[in-house]
């Protein structure tokens, strides 16, 4: 809800990029009570670009067409996952 709505517009996109992932984000409008929604619904792409994103005042049921081997895409341009090192965040095991 507002104040929060850089949520919708900067964290939301980022998540997807860093988990190279798409994510459907839904969010209310309007106003109840004290509070008041943002909006800004959106399906994020892997690489973080919006493939469907509504306003502030937008409602409805929104569809939109993903490309499931984007995924793979991104994994190859970006192979985050290969630079992990396990080993560092190990949780200690006691014998």
């Amino acid at each position: 809800m507002k104040p929060y709505c850089r949520i919708a517009e900067t964290v939301v996109p980022a998540r997807a990029y860093e988990s190279q992932v798409f994510v459907a984000y839904v969010n209310r409008i309007g106003t109840e009570r004290e509070l008041t929604y943002c909006g800004l619904s959106s399906i994020i792409g892997p690489d973080g670009h919006s493939i469907l994103k509504k306003g502030h005042d937008e409602d409805g049921v929104f569809f939109a067409d993903v490309e499931i081997s984007a995924i793979t895409t991104v994994r190859k341009k970006n192979p985050v996952l290969a630079d992990r090192r396990p080993e560092l965040y190990a949780a200690p095991v006691k014998k």
